[in-house]
């Protein structure tokens, strides 16, 4: 009887210890489009986490969707990049995180980050509804030029440039 009571008070707080435990991240993959988020009232924390490794450069995208009026402060690693933009409140509803991420009536952000490891995760500033949904995206950034593509591009500017400059419009003035 007395073993039994032991392992009913040990699962119970196994469970409850499961329940307390933070969630772990979700991984992020860079080009694999828009991931689900969940979040509760002002002061929460968007759930999951994200943990990713950007290979070279990309884009780090995070948007309110669903309802309008959410923001939030995002860090990465630990760091704040600030908080996302103002929304409207004005009722939207999106369902299409792109829609969403594009309408000045949803809260999102934007980061450029290097190639390295990261985890993002962002705290509730606004939630009118008490909680909601939203998503996140890590795209790859177009690959910065290389000295001699600027130096190409330049020059060819310079050719341009000095082949209208050649160019000359004759007028004629006229005095009546």
């Amino acid at each position: 009887m007395m073993k039994t009571r032991l392992s009913a008070v040990a699962a119970s707080l196994l469970f409850a210890s499961a329940l307390a435990a933070p969630a772990s991240a979700v991984t992020l993959v860079q080009d694999s489009g828009w991931q689900y988020m969940s979040f509760g009232d002002v002061g929460s924390q968007i759930s999951p986490s994200f943990e990713f490794t950007v290979v070279g450069n990309a884009t780090l995208k995070i948007t309110d969707a669903f309802l309008s009026g959410d923001q939030f402060e995002v860090f990465l690693n630990g760091l704040s990049k600030g908080l996302t933009s103002t929304p409207v409140n004005d009722g939207s509803s999106a369902v299409d995180y792109d829609i969403a991420f594009s309408s000045s009536s949803f809260s999102h952000g934007s980061y450029v980050l290097t190639s390295g490891n990261y985890v993002l995760t962002a705290a509730v500033t606004l939630s009118p509804y008490g909680g909601g949904g939203g998503g996140v995206e890590l795209i790859s950034s177009g690959a910065v030029p290389e000295p001699a593509t600027w130096a190409m591009m330049i020059g060819g500017m310079g050719v341009v440039g000095g082949a209208m400059r050649r160019r000359r419009v004759s007028t004629k003035v006229s005095f009546a």
